[in-house]
């Protein structure tokens, strides 16, 4: 099971998250890897199709890392009884381009400072009402 990937894109104006279509909650840019990609292609691609940015940003691997158990991404134990988690791997992007380019994944998206997005995921359970 390739492993899955969060990205924090961030520049002065905050981090960045994005409002799903299919479920109207905010969220980071993830996503799930393709076969043969190591984590750090998974994330270039990923951070290319969510959020347009497909030029020569620097990503930074991040020490935060953590599991998602494969039911809640495939809705089936894909790739067999003893896969229960998939990795997931997280990496920093400088984000220097004023607008970004959303996918049919996402809504919108809006820029957050830590004390606000945390305040308002809380208040909103991560809501993008």
């Amino acid at each position: 099971m390739p492993p899955a990937g969060a990205l924090s894109l961030r520049d002065e104006r905050g981090a960045v998250r994005e409002c799903r279509s299919d479920g109207a909650h905010w969220q980071g840019a993830v996503g799930g890897g393709e076969a043969g990609e190591s984590p750090l292609q998974a994330a270039r691609r990923e951070a290319a199709e969510e959020a347009g940015l497909d030029g020569d940003f620097e990503f930074v691997e991040l020490d935060a890392r953590a599991t998602i158990p494969v039911v809640r991404v495939t809705g089936e134990f894909t790739g067999g009884p003893d896969v229960l988690v998939i990795p997931e791997f997280t990496f920093g992007v400088r984000v220097d381009t004023p607008e970004l380019t959303l996918s049919h994944e996402h809504t919108e998206y809006g820029w957050f400072e830590f004390e606000a997005d945390h305040a308002r995921a809380v208040a909103a359970g991560s809501s993008c009402d």
